[in-house]
């Protein structure tokens, strides 16, 4: 949750002093990014175990979810309009869809896309398609990088949409913490650490 801050606070603006200088922002702002994917993993994660723990009441333990993410999106979204009705209005007669997607502030995109990813784990079986559900995972998370981030190199793809929002970029998260939970990975603490070191240098290169 202090990362989740962190990232915020920088995207913001708030931290914009002359005591912080330019690289310690960048670094903060790459070092902190793990956190919305990490989210997503924990949710699959829970969501699974309670699943092998009432495998016969998949529908309302999905439903369960649904209600406590759902309110909390809709008491912030309403927070938000509260504070800014105009450019509520405005949002709900030019871009309907963008307020189930995203709600009424930018960075509620998160819980409409956690619950997609949910719902998609019941829809194709849970716990029981797992390689299945990781494939589906993968496909839209490359979708979501051709059409999002890489959209204008050369191998970028219009989607007509912002694949920020909707199941994009939670659902191969979701998945692979489903499966951690399922077949906990048996390493040791050296070829954790050096996984997470490789793993963290590769994404700080691609950031």
């Amino acid at each position: 949750m202090c990362t989740i801050i962190i990232l915020h606070v920088e995207f913001f603006g708030i931290v914009e002093s002359d005591s912080m200088t330019p690289l310690l922002r960048l670094i903060s702002g790459i070092a902190v990014r793990f956190a919305i994917p990490y989210f997503s993993l924990m949710a699959g994660y829970f969501l699974a175990g309670n699943i092998d723990r009432r495998p016969s009441e998949v529908l309302s333990i999905a439903l369960q979810y649904t209600a406590r993410l759902g309110w909390v999106f809709v008491f912030w979204c309403t927070i938000y309009a509260l504070i800014d009705p105009t450019k509520t209005l405005t949002l709900v007669k030019t871009h309907p869809l963008r307020i189930l997607l995203e709600g009424t502030a930018v960075h509620l995109w998160y819980l409409p896309s956690l619950l997609m990813s949910l719902w998609l784990f019941v829809a194709l079986g849970s716990n029981r398609h797992q390689k299945g559900f990781l494939l589906l995972g993968s496909v839209l998370f490359g979708l979501g990088l051709l059409g999002g981030p890489y959209k204008h190199t050369a191998l970028g793809i219009n989607l007509r949409i912002d694949p920020r929002n909707g199941p994009f970029f939670t659902t191969l998260f979701f998945g692979i913490g489903a499966a951690f939970h399922q077949l906990v990975p048996k390493l040791n603490r050296g070829w954790s650490a050096m996984i997470a070191v490789s793993g963290f240098a590769l994404y700080c290169l691609e950031a």
